[in-house]
C-alpha cells in the first residue's frame, strides 16, 4: 500500500527531480548494504534453522553471523565515507546520501534472516504493516513541496527498514 499511495503523492509534490534524487540515493546506498550484508540474509536462514530446536546452537550461530555483519557493515560504511568524499557529484546531495546509509545499520541490526529461521511471520507481517501504516499519513504531513526530499526518503527508510529496531530490541 505504501508505494501506491506514496510515489503518485511524491511525484506530484517533489517532481521528478526530488523523487530522482532519492531514487538514486536509495539505489547507491543498497550497493553498500549488499556488502554489508555479505549473503548472510541466505546462509543466516538455512544455518539457523537447522539448528532453531537448540537454543544454545542457535544463539551462538546468530551471535557469530551478526558479528560478521557488523564488520562488514563498518567496511561498508568506510567505503561509503570515502566515495562521499572522492566523488564531486555524491558531494551535492551528500545528507540524502548520509541518511539513505541509516539502511545499512537497520538491515544489520534487523536480522531478519533469525526470524524467517524460527518461523516467526506473523510477527514479520504485522510490524511490517504497522510502519508502513504509519509511513503514510507522515507522508502527507512531512512532504509537502519540492525541497521536502529528504523528508520522502526518511520515509522511504521508516515505511521498509524502521521495524529493524523492533527486531533489534525482540531478539
Amino acid at each position: 500500500i505504501f508505494p501506491l499511495v506514496a510515489f503518485p503523492y511524491a511525484s506530484r509534490v517533489l517532481l521528478p527531480e526530488g523523487v530522482g534524487r532519492v531514487s538514486f540515493a536509495t539505489s547507491f546506498i543498497t550497493y553498500f548494504v549488499m556488502l554489508a550484508q555479505m549473503g548472510i540474509p541466505t546462509y543466516g536462514i538455512q544455518a539457523c534453522a537447522k539448528v532453531r530446536d537448540n537454543k544454545m546452537k542457535l544463539s551462538r550461530t546468530a551471535h557469530e553471523l551478526f558479528f560478521i555483519n557488523i564488520i562488514m557493515a563498518l567496511l561498508s560504511y568506510i567505503i561509503l565515507a570515502v566515495s562521499l568524499l572522492l566523488v564531486p557529484k555524491l558531494q551535492e546531495d551528500k545528507t540524502l546520501f548520509l541518511v539513505m546509509s541509516v539502511m545499512i545499520l537497520l538491515n544489520v541490526i534487523g536480522v531478519e534472516w533469525l526470524y524467517q529461521a524460527v518461523e516467526q511471520y506473523a510477527y514479520i507481517t504485522a510490524r511490517a504493516l504497522v510502519f508502513k501504516i504509519l509511513a503514510i499519513p507522515l507522508l502527507f504531513i512531512l512532504v509537502r513541496n519540492p525541497q521536502d526530499y529528504i523528508f520522502y526518503g526518511i520515509l522511504t527508510i521508516f515505511a521498509t527498514n524502521a521495524s529493524s529496531i523492533l527486531n533489534f530490541i525482540h531478539t
